[in-house]
């Protein structure tokens, strides 16, 4: 499956990777960021009645200790962990740019260096859409946690 991304004058156009190489990945990702989600919800209580009726807005209005996530990511990841791990993300093998109206080429360092010079949201956005691609079918399998509208103030309490 293919996706397309539209990024201002840039569209690029994203394969998925080597099963194995995503699988790689994936297993990497999870060690650094999930110990970090852990930490944050650490001290979080549930009762019966909220696994029933679980919600993003009731999820988030519960006790979470932001803090301590972010000291357990900060203590999992340094500036050359992140940038390994985003150039592992857009690897230039799976991803082609289509650049103000020229025929889509792959994206090799220097194009991305290009595009992203002064936009790392935008390269963010970008890292997000690969492990869209690469990893929707696996995201189908967890529990939907349906959106709702805001917390009422019972949910807040």
């Amino acid at each position: 499956m293919q996706a397309e991304f539209t990024q201002g004058d840039n569209t690029f156009y994203i394969r998925p990777m080597d099963p194995f190489k995503a699988l790689e990945l994936l297993g990497d990702l999870q060690k650094t960021f999930l110990p970090a989600v852990g930490a944050a919800f650490n001290k979080t209580e549930f009762s019966g009645e909220d696994k029933k009726n679980l919600t993003m807005a009731s999820l988030l209005n519960k006790n979470i200790d932001f803090g301590n996530g972010l000291a357990t990511l900060s203590s999992a990841i340094n500036g050359t962990n992140l940038t390994s791990m985003l150039q592992r993300i857009l690897n230039t093998d799976y991803i082609a740019v289509e650049r103000n109206g020229k025929p889509a080429e792959k994206l090799d360092k220097a194009k991305l260096m290009e595009i992203y010079q002064g936009n790392l949201k935008g390269m963010f956005e970008l890292a997000w859409q690969v492990l869209r691609v690469n990893y929707a079918d696996f995201f189908q399998m967890l529990p939907v946690i349906p959106v709702t509208g805001s917390a009422t103030d019972e949910e807040k309490a």
